[in-house]
């Protein structure tokens, strides 16, 4: 064994240090193999013990993720692993609701709940690691994100007797394929520039390639290399061109997994596109900025319009979650714009940056926690065409009056996915906008007020049927247990009170 390969191992082997970080996925490791093994000495017809479990294990995990978030105990690991742990945090939070759904969508969907719940928090763990490493690098970064990609494959498929599901999962494969080789092959032309350009270290790793493009960010294979990374991560993030996949998945999918992809695939992607534009690409600026630009702004008219007359709910949130991440995409290139811009003329104030940076994160975390709600009545709501698949919105005529609990919560979470006030979609809408103002990216925040105002259309038509009587037969809605009917109480309240949460932690962060 030559003195390189020992190098190499000796790189990626564990020190105390390391196993204090990745601590919540060492848990998560164990917890996914427990549950196996909880499936096989438990009775066969009760999986609310491995559910609880694994529900249990998640929340553990999310907590200590979130004291390493606020560096207790403490670890010398360096000021932005705080920013490394918060991102954990949301992203292990996402797969404890996922868990939490698969409770309601077991009564209806024929799936191995133990699998799917271990696939579940083995995706998890994989996003969570994502941006843990010390010395970030391209082999880290693809092999977790391509984890996780393969998992999300296997969840999709996973409702085995059914052929939407199958369809779906087939669908979500190829265009996943089509993702990762052109990730690869974006790290293939960036791994060359860097080792064409000059000695910068290791091609790999991340400080190099930023180093390598701040002496020649003008180099075509840079620029190329750099747009099919960002186009890998638009497929997690659900950007246009590749969101293509987006209705028939989200259709396709079971409940709970169309819940994990519109919250834990979207947030990896959020997270994974903000740390290559305002870190490894921000030497690129000028070639990527108005490209990307474009693109978010396609994407977000393009997913509007096509959820005018879209009537299957499923396919509705799947373009309703494209235009959150079109929004969300255009304040990163805010943020991207004003901290290029502050370095050059010398003028960054670090308090507007968090400002921006906060209004990102919180829009992600009440977007997943309006979500929750949403798609936990869905769950209880039967189709008149017989399967999940093809719930529609007349399927919640008069909801108010079959389920006023359903009605409360589908109601509140809608209305803070359109930004009705008081709800907290209203004032984190307002904080997006914000930051694309202090940016000076005007026309962009008037096409993103425009379309925010066109997608009340689209959920006032959903909302609406709630209140109203239908001509179709009544069919019976599934009563929530107590303690499901307390998470959507609570969560419904969360919507609405969260106006004051939201001014309580942006008046942290700032």
């Amino acid at each position: 064994m030559n003195a390189e390969t020992l190098q190499f191992i000796n790189s990626y082997a564990p020190t105390a240090t390391t196993l204090r970080v990745f601590f919540p996925e060492i848990v998560l490791a164990i917890l996914a193999m427990f549950t196996l093994v909880v499936d096989v000495i438990s009775p066969r017809d009760n999986l609310k013990i491995g559910r609880s479990i694994a529900s249990c294990g998640m929340l553990f995990a999310a907590l200590m993720s979130f004291a390493q978030m606020l560096n207790w105990p403490p670890m010398d690991v360096g000021n932005e692993y705080s920013v490394v742990a918060l991102f954990s945090t949301i992203l292990i939070g996402c797969g404890f609701l996922t868990i939490r759904l698969t409770g309601v969508v077991a009564k209806r969907a024929e799936f191995s709940g133990p699998i799917t719940n271990c696939l579940i928090i083995i995706a998890t763990a994989a996003a969570s690691i994502l941006f843990k490493q010390a010395d970030l690098d391209f082999l880290w970064f693809f092999v977790s994100l391509e984890t996780l990609t393969i998992l999300l494959y296997a969840l999709v498929g996973s409702c085995r007797g059914n052929v939407a599901s199958l369809e779906a999962g087939i669908k979500y494969l190829i265009a996943g394929a089509v993702s990762g080789a052109m990730l690869l092959f974006g790290i293939m032309l960036l791994y060359g520039f860097v080792a064409l350009t000059g000695n910068y270290g290791s091609p790999i790793e991340f400080q190099a390639l930023t180093d390598a493009i701040a002496k020649d960010s003008s180099n075509p294979m840079a620029i190329a290399g750099a747009m099919m990374v960002l186009g890998g991560v638009m497929f997690k993030f659900g950007i246009l061109p590749m969101n293509f996949w987006i209705p028939d998945t989200y259709q396709g999918a079971p409940m709970h997994v169309t819940f994990f992809l519109a919250t834990l695939s979207k947030a990896t992607g959020l997270f994974a596109m903000f740390f290559f534009l305002i870190g490894v690409f921000l030497p690129l600026f000028d070639a990527l900025f108005p490209v990307l630009v474009v693109l978010a702004v396609l994407s977000m008219i393009v997913a509007n319009v096509t959820a005018l007359g879209q009537q299957n709910v499923k396919r509705l949130l799947g373009l309703s979650g494209a235009s959150h991440a079109s929004y969300l995409m255009l304040v990163l290139l805010a943020i991207m714009k004003y901290t290029h811009n502050s370095l050059w003329d010398a003028s960054y104030d670090n308090t507007v940056f968090i400002m921006m940076f906060g209004a990102v994160v919180l829009y992600m975390v009440f977007y997943v926690l309006s979500l929750y709600p949403i798609f936990s009545a869905m769950a209880h709501v039967p189709a008149h065409k017989g399967c999940e698949q093809e719930l529609h919105i007349d399927d919640f005529a008069a909801m108010s009056s079959r389920s006023p609990l359903l009605a409360t919560a589908l109601t509140t979470g809608i209305a803070s996915l359109a930004g009705i006030p008081p709800t907290v979609g209203f004032i984190a809408k307002l904080a997006l906008l914000w930051v694309l103002f202090y940016a000076e990216m005007y026309v962009p925040a008037i096409i993103m007020l425009i379309c925010v105002g066109g997608s009340v259309y689209y959920y006032f038509a959903w909302a609406r049927k709630f209140y109203e009587k239908s001509d179709l037969p009544e069919l019976k809605v599934a009563k929530p247990t107590t303690i499901r009917a307390f998470w959507l109480a609570g969560f419904s309240a969360l919507t609405v009170v969260g106006c004051v949460i939201y001014f309580v932690l942006f008046g942290l962060i700032a």
